[in-house]
């Protein structure tokens, strides 16, 4: 009975064994075919197997041992030397991911770089300015380039991919840089929609002695085409596919949201910085007009309002209340033309 008990329990264990191999086996089918198949013949092996090892515990111990553990020993054997053999991939594949990110950051003004830097920024020209139209600074750097950096060498290894070549024994890593994995902006380019470029990446051949041997541009296109640039016959220029008068045009956008972005941030500037938060009156006018009043105590604020002019001025109109010299109240109003950025009165109109 204790016997039958046994056989149930293990021939439970070994289902979640298997269950446990084809799940990891599904997991990494992508990355390993190979190894995945191996995996999930053994876990289909492994419930079936000890089902009919252990309903024949009560007849034959012996053969159990003579059978059974032999078959076991070479089933887990199997798996071990799969998970061996990914291992040792995967270290094999890091390496010669690690050896492209050090040769990144040791080649900053590499060539295909150079590129995508030239890609990232034109792809910016246009969509980066529509989402950024407000932004004062994005901007100015924008057009001027100023502070204008890309990060090429990244951690994330989704950003390299790998592809074995056995017979020539050499591997290639291909490194897409992270801000244009996604579409690249159509609009800078001089082709139509459908033959611009939609996707960059660099290709690093790297031999079995961990030597790289050629680098390479992988141009894919709209139209779902692909095309592989040499770094000594062919060479991939962006600058020769700028649409010129579609940049001019956008450049013309782009100053004109500068414009508009500084002519909106010295009014908020002008209001905070020149302007009384208790009672809206321009502080260093209802100064100078308290210093001239009779009675400067009886100063009561009724209104102001200004007017914006191109030179980075106002006309400001103050209407106050006061006593006079009689002891009646009377109202008076006072324009002036004052500076936006220092808040200063420049011109008194009588």
């Amino acid at each position: 009975m204790n016997q039958q008990n046994s056989s149930k329990i293990l021939n439970k264990i070994s289902i979640v064994i298997a269950i446990i191999l084809i799940l990891y086996a599904l997991f990494n089918f992508s990355s390993s075919k190979f190894s995945s198949i191996i995996i999930l013949i053994s876990a289909f092996i492994v419930s079936p197997l000890s089902k009919r090892i252990f309903t024949k515990m009560e007849r034959n111990k012996l053969r159990l041992l003579r059978i059974g553990v032999p078959i076991i020993g070479v089933l887990f054997g199997t798996i071990f030397s799969v998970f061996s053999y990914e291992n040792k991939k995967r270290a094999f594949e890091n390496r010669e991911r690690e050896l492209v990110k050090q040769y990144l950051k040791d080649h900053p003004n590499l060539y295909y770089l150079k590129q995508a830097d030239s890609l990232f920024y034109w792809h910016n020209y246009f969509e980066g300015a529509y989402d950024n139209d407000e932004n004062l600074e994005y901007l100015r750097n924008l057009l001027n380039r100023i502070n204008y950096k890309t990060i090429h060498y990244l951690p994330n290894n989704n950003a390299y991919a790998i592809k074995k070549d056995s017979v020539n024994q050499t591997t290639t890593v291909i490194y897409t840089p992270e801000f244009i994995v996604d579409s690249i902006s159509y609009e800078f380019q001089k082709s139509n929609k459908e033959d611009a470029i939609n996707k960059y990446a660099i290709e690093f051949l790297v031999s079995s002695d961990q030597e790289i041997k050629s680098i390479n541009a992988l141009v894919n296109y709209n139209n779902g085409t692909q095309k592989l640039f040499d770094s000594i016959s062919n060479n991939y220029s962006v600058e020769n596919n700028l649409n010129k008068p579609k940049i001019k045009s956008q450049t013309e956008y782009i100053e004109a949201r500068i414009r508009y972005a500084e002519r909106a941030k010295l009014v908020t500037d002008f209001k905070k910085n020149c302007f009384s938060g208790w009672d809206g009156s321009h502080i260093l006018l209802a100064k100078a007009i308290k210093n001239n009043m009779h009675n400067p105590d009886s100063f009561e604020h009724v209104d102001t309002q200004f007017k914006i002019q191109n030179d980075e001025t106002a006309i400001i109109i103050m209407k106050y209340r006061g006593t006079n010299s009689f002891g009646a109240t009377v109202t008076n109003s006072q324009k002036v033309k004052v500076d936006m950025n220092t808040c200063e009165i420049i011109k008194v109109f009588n």
